[in-house]
This record gives C-alpha cells, sequence and structure tokens, in this order.
C-alpha cells in the first residue's frame, strides 16, 4: 500500500508540469504577437513611405459637352498611383455622390479624360472634386476651375436673342423667354404654339388664286352670280354708264379662264348700279338705274356655258322719277320685291320698295303691283332680306345717313303692308351701305359704314314675327380707316366674310379688302378680325362676292382706272392647324475646338418638338426630339461663324387641332479647346 505522501508528491509534479507548459505556450504567443506586430509596423512604416512619395496634382477640371466631368491629372510623385474613387460634392446644392473608377498613373505621367459619362454636373453650380487612392491619400481640385482664364476653359454662353430673321414666319410665343437665358433654375420658357395666315378656321392664303381684268374699259358697281357649274356673270355699268353684262369661266380652286365667255350690252344709254339674279332656268332679272336715273328692270337669257341671248327679253320701268342703288329679291312664285331711292327734288330722297310680277319664261308684267314709302325723306342703299313666311327687313341708310332696320309684311301675290312691324335705329349717326345677312335662328348681322365711313359690324335679332330687339346684340369695328360699300357672306360655321373698299385720304390707294370675322349663333362677335387681305392694293371699289366653293371666293370689283377686275382667294376651311416656328439665336461667339448645344427640357407637350439649325440657306434638324431634361449635340461641324441660329419647331405643322405647349429651362453653347 502506498503512502498517502508518495501520492501526494505525484499530483503535485504534474501540477508544475501543467504550470510550466502553460507558462511556455503564453511566452510563445507573446512572443509571436510582439514579432507579428513588428512586421505589420514594418508593413505600415512602408505604407506609409510609399503614400508619402505618391504625390497627384490636378492639371484641369472641365465638362464636357454633355456636362461630364473630365479630369486631366498629373502623378508627381515617385510611384505608380492607381485611383479608386472619385467624390463629387456640390456646394451650390449640398449634394455629395461618389464615383468608382479604375485609373493607374505611372510617375510623371499626365492623364487626361479621367471619370465617367455618369458624373454628370451643373455647370452654373460650384463643385468640390476628390479623388482618393488604394494607399489612402486624397486629393481636391474644384469647378469651377479657378486656375484657367476666366475660372474654366469651357465657356457657356446662353442664348441671346429671340428673332425671326428666316421663313417661315415666326408661329407661337415664349411665356419667359429670359428664363431660357438665366440658367437651370427650374423656371421655364414655356413654347406654346400659335397659328398663321393660311393655317386656321377664316384664316386666308396670302396670295389670289387668280385674276382677271374683265373689262379695259370700265367695270363700275359690278355684281357677280353663278350660272352653272363653273360659269359666272357679272352684270356692270361699262364706259358711259352703259349697262353691260359679261359671263366668265371660275373653276372650284379658283382658275379664271382668261378669255371673256361672252357679253351683252343690256342697255347702251346708262346701266347704273345694277343688281342681277337668278329667275328660272336660263331666265335672268336685273334691276338698274337707266337714262336719268329712272328704274329699269330687265330679263335675260343666259345659257349653261355662258352664252348671252343678244336680245333683252322684256323690260319694265318701275319708276318713271328715279331707281337709285335697286335691290331685287324674289318673293314668292312671279312676284318679286325692289327696294330703291327714289329723288322728288329739293332734298327729298324716300326710299321704296314695289313689287312687280316676272314669269318663268321673262315676261315682265306690265307695272308695278304694289308700292310703299319706307322712308318719306331718304332711303339709300337698301337691302332686302326675307325674315320669315311673309315678313321681310330691310336695312338702309336714312336720312342723316343714320343706320335703319325696319320689317315689313309683302304677301305672296305683292301686297305690301302700308305700316313697318317694327324698326330699329341700329347707328344714330350713320350707317352707310348696309349688308344684311341671316346668322342663325333669331340673329341677323349687317356690315356698314359707320361714322367717318370705318366699317363696323353689328348682329340684331329679328323674331318670325317681325319684331326687333331693342339694341344690338354685339359690334365689331372691321377696320380702322375706311369700310365703303361693305358686302357679308358666311365663309363656314361661325366665320364670315367682309369684303369693302378702304380709303386712305386723296392721292392715296384706295384698296379693296377681304376679312374674315366670327359670329356665333347667339350674335356674339369674335373680339378681333381673324385675317385680312388686300385684293387689290390700289383700288377695290364697289366689290360684289360670291363663294365659288367651299374655300375659293371670287370678288369682281372697280380697279385701277375704273376698270373691271375679278379676283379669286383662297381660305382656310378645315379648322385650326396649330403650329412652333421660333428662332433664337447667339451672336459674338469664339472658335473653339469642342462645340455643343444643351438644351434642357421640362414638360413636354404631347407633340413632338424639334431643333433645328440654319445652315445659311434652309433649316437642318439637329435635335430630332427635345425630352425632358438634358439634349446635348455636337454642333462643331454647324457652329462656323460668330454667330448661331436655330429654331423651335413642332413636328406636326398641318392638320393640327390641338395646341401644344413644351417647357424649356434654358438652352446654350458649351465651348473648350
Amino acid at each position: 500500500m502506498r503512502s498517502r505522501r508518495a501520492v501526494g508528491s505525484l499530483i503535485g509534479i504534474g501540477f508544475l508540469l501543467m504550470i510550466l507548459a502553460v507558462g511556455f505556450s503564453f511566452y510563445e504567443v507573446v512572443n509571436r504577437i510582439e514579432r507579428s506586430s513588428n512586421d505589420i509596423l514594418l508593413e505600415m512604416s512602408a505604407l506609409d513611405r510609399d503614400a508619402a512619395d505618391e504625390a497627384l496634382e490636378f492639371q484641369r477640371v472641365r465638362l464636357t459637352g454633355g456636362n461630364s466631368l473630365n479630369l486631366t491629372i498629373k502623378n508627381t510623385g515617385d510611384i505608380l498611383a492607381e485611383l479608386e474613387w472619385i467624390g463629387v460634392f456640390d456646394d451650390t446644392s449640398n449634394t455629395q455622390d461618389y464615383y468608382r473608377v479604375d485609373t493607374s498613373l505611372s510617375p510623371n505621367e499626365n492623364q487626361t479624360d479621367i471619370g465617367n459619362a455618369t458624373i454628370v454636373m451643373n455647370p452654373l453650380n460650384d463643385y468640390t472634386i476628390q479623388v482618393l487612392t488604394k494607399r489612402g491619400n486624397i486629393y481636391y481640385g474644384e469647378f469651377p476651375d479657378p486656375g484657367a482664364a476666366g475660372g474654366s476653359e469651357t465657356q457657356y454662353f446662353y442664348v441671346d436673342n429671340m428673332v425671326d430673321s428666316q421663313t417661315p414666319l415666326a408661329t407661337g410665343t415664349h411665356s419667359l423667354f429670359s428664363a431660357m437665358q438665366s440658367g437651370p433654375d427650374e423656371v421655364f420658357d414655356t413654347l406654346t404654339e400659335g397659328t398663321t395666315a393660311g393655317s386656321i378656321e377664316g384664316f386666308i392664303n396670302n396670295t389670289i388664286v387668280d385674276s382677271l381684268e374683265f373689262d379695259t374699259g370700265n367695270g363700275q358697281t359690278p355684281s357677280i352670280i353663278p350660272i352653272s357649274g363653273d360659269i359666272y356673270a357679272i352684270a356692270y355699268d361699262d364706259t358711259g354708264d352703259i349697262g353691260s353684262l359679261t359671263t366668265v369661266e371660275i373653276t372650284s380652286t379658283g382658275q379664271i379662264t382668261n378669255t371673256i365667255i361672252d357679253t351683252l350690252v343690256f342697255d347702251a344709254i346708262k346701266g347704273k348700279t345694277a343688281h342681277i339674279i337668278p329667275v328660272s332656268g336660263d331666265v335672268y332679272a336685273i334691276a338698274y338705274s337707266g337714262n336719268t336715273d329712272d328704274g329699269m328692270l330687265i330679263t335675260v337669257e343666259i345659257a349653261t356655258n355662258g352664252q348671252i341671248t343678244d336680245t333683252v327679253i322684256d323690260s319694265l320701268e318701275f319708276v318713271e322719277t328715279k331707281g337709285k342703288e335697286p335691290n331685287i329679291l324674289h318673293i314668292s312664285g312671279n312676284v318679286y320685291a325692289v327696294a330703291y331711292q327714289d329723288d322728288l327734288g329739293a332734298g327729298v330722297n324716300p326710299g321704296v320698295i314695289s313689287t312687280v310680277e316676272i314669269l318663268a319664261n321673262g315676261d315682265i308684267g306690265v307695272a308695278v303691283i304694289d308700292s310703299l314709302v319706307y322712308d318719306a325723306v331718304k332711303g339709300k342703299s337698301p337691302k332686302l332680306i326675307h325674315v320669315s313666311g311673309e315678313v321681310y327687313a330691310l336695312a338702309y341708310s336714312g336720312d342723316g345717313d343714320d343706320g335703319h332696320l325696319a320689317t315689313y309684311t309683302i304677301s305672296n301675290a305683292g301686297a305690301i303692308t302700308d305700316t313697318p312691324i317694327d324698326s330699329l335705329e341700329y347707328d344714330s349717326v350713320k350707317g352707310k351701305w348696309p349688308d344684311i345677312i341671316h346668322v342663325s335662328g333669331t340673329t341677323y348681322a349687317i356690315a356698314y359704314s359707320m361714322d367717318g365711313d370705318v366699317g363696323k359690324l353689328v348682329t340684331i335679332e329679328i323674331l318670325p314675327d317681325g319684331s326687333i330687339g331693342a339694341a344690338a346684340i354685339d359690334s365689331l369695328q372691321f377696320v380702322d380707316l375706311k369700310g365703303k360699300e361693305s358686302m357679308i357672306l358666311q365663309l363656314t360655321g361661325d366665320i364670315y366674310v367682309v369684303t369693302y373698299q378702304d380709303d386712305q385720304g386723296a392721292g392715296n390707294p384706295k384698296p379693296g379688302v377681304l376679312n374674315t370675322v366670327e359670329i356665333l349663333s347667339d350674335g356674339s362677335i369674335g373680339a378681333a378680325v381673324i385675317d385680312s387681305l388686300e385684293f387689290d392694293a390700289v383700288q377695290g371699289k364697289s366689290p360684289s362676292m360670291f363663294q365659288v366653293s367651299a374655300d375659293i371666293f371670287a370678288v369682281a370689283f372697280e380697279g385701277v382706272d375704273s376698270d373691271g377686275f375679278l379676283s379669286t382667294i383662297h381660305f382656310l376651311t378645315g379648322g385650326a392647324d396649330y403650329l412652333l416656328d421660333l428662332e433664337v439665336n447667339w451672336t459674338g461667339l469664339p472658335s473653339m475646338t469642342n462645340e455643343y448645344l444643351a438644351v434642357y427640357g421640362g414638360t413636354m407637350g404631347a407633340e413632338t418638338l424639334l431643333v433645328d439649325y440654319w445652315d445659311g440657306g434652309s433649316w437642318v434638324n439637329i435635335i430630332a426630339s427635345v425630352a425632358s431634361g438634358w439634349n446635348i449635340v455636337d454642333v462643331s461641324s454647324e457652329l462656323t461663324s460668330t454667330s448661331f441660329t436655330i429654331r423651335f419647331v413642332d413636328a406636326t405643322q398641318t392638320s393640327d387641332a390641338v395646341q401644344d405647349t413644351w417647357e424649356i429651362d434654358f438652352a446654350y453653347l458649351n465651348l473648350f479647346d
């Protein structure tokens, strides 16, 4: 049996050995850590020495044409420098971003184009640029580069001017052109489509379709009507006031045959202020002022091909005294009414309505059926119009040339009620040369010359029973100077054409003019004339107008030297066409190696917006579709002088019934070497 002491000694020796082993292990660990720490310190010391030997220098900080960051950096250190990150700090908007790069520079190497297309910067903001290397060094640059002349070698030229230097005419509007000039600030210049002559309903093409001098002697107070197809007849007073009738051909496109088809002298002594209307088939009636200005009515035969029978069918002197400016209107069956101004001397020029009979074969009744003096003092330039049933309205110029409107009952048999149904003095000062037309429902329009012979248009209500509204519904002064001998016709829908003679004073032109205006069915008149055209810039006296086709009107008038002229005019009737064509330009530009155009768009319209540049002879597209945000294009080959002109233009320039808008924040040229 072993002694307890011996056992205890063995256990003690074991513990001692364990303690010695643990101590040795700890020593080894500590020694290993110390050796490793020394190695790390040595390595870090070597890295520090390498980092100290690494040195980079920013040579240039600029933006490309696409506003991407482009750095030129030189390695001025003694070892290879490896770039890992570029930091971009926007000092203006207080934002920052980091971008990974993989670029190495050997000692003394100078490298350009450091950066990438994703690093897009605002050229108007201030930036701090960081470059971080693998060794942990950070190098700083600034934009704009303070070391470059003028702050940066890249120069920005914001658009200088709104111009309209090239065709076509500018169309559309800028809402705030200064916004396009002031740089990226989210203040937008809104470009809005507009309309030009020839592009919206009621506009007139800028040229006459065709013209013909139908009488080289005189062609005074012409009256034109259609005969059949392309054939038209013009009644007028020729040289010496001879009553003449001429037929011409006008196609639906407005082309006028160069030769007269046929002519007839229907009164060899005098045939003034003739008014021609159809009767039946080839039979036509002409009311006019004959010898001594007596009131005359004749019938003539005009074939559908324009040939005129050589003799008058029948005639009637409907008043022996005076029958000035007669206006004839079909009443019913064989009954016709003629309104005219008589002359009893001593300043008494009563207005009269007489009814007569004209048979379908042209035979005229031997006497007047009935007569009514509608104004016992003066009844100048009367115009009759049918209202409803046996109710008729008469517009005329009364005593003092004030404007009058009255309604009368004329039976189908030609009997005229002795008193008017109702009357209205629509202009208490002047109402010369009135012409009345039915607009819609109970609405009628009268074009006339107001005080000073200024052209005016009014709308008036006339009920079917002949009651007249107490006052004009609306009015429009359609010309600032003169509007003599006006005539009004409907073009289409709410669009009407007014023709008249302007008068620019003694010795000056007296042009013939066409205006288009809008008249709604309720009598509201558009606030301004839609479009205007001088069909004769020298003289367009006593114009008589007729609609040839949907968009072609013919105007017969007394032109230069009182000769008879005929012109055709083209109108637009297909609805609105909205267009955009706005030019802007730069002047005083330097010549540099790299030249870029930058346009920043906001909200874009549904229609495509393009940018063209003027190459000296035509427009050439450079941006096919302006998008929201940056639109940048290289214009180095296009910008060849000190000036540069572009235009914003829409893609759809015809049949565009929707008005579009586009937002442009700015437009500039980015130039650099």
